[in-house]
C-alpha cells in the first residue's frame, strides 16, 4: 500500500509542472496513469527502489575550507 502512495505522489508532483492549470486531480491522476501504461500496470508493482546521497558538512568540514569563524 505504501508503494502505492509513493507512486502517486511523486506522479503527482511530477505533472504538476504542466502548463493547464485548470484540469482537476481526477484527470491529471487518469492522464498520468494512462502515461505510465495504465492502472493495472501501476497495480501490480510490489517493489519500489529509491536510491539517494546525503552530505552532511560539519563546521571545519566543507568542501571549501575558509578560515575559521571564531578570532
Amino acid at each position: 500500500m505504501k508503494v502505492r502512495s509513493l507512486v502517486c505522489i511523486l506522479f503527482a508532483v511530477s505533472i504538476s509542472a504542466g502548463s493547464e492549470t485548470n484540469r482537476t486531480a481526477t484527470d491529471l491522476l487518469r492522464s498520468g496513469l494512462i502515461a505510465m501504461g495504465g492502472e493495472e500496470k501501476i497495480r501490480g508493482l510490489t517493489a519500489l527502489h529509491v536510491q539517494a546521497v546525503a552530505i552532511r558538512n560539519m563546521l571545519e568540514q566543507s568542501e571549501r575550507p575558509r578560515r575559521p569563524l571564531y578570532r
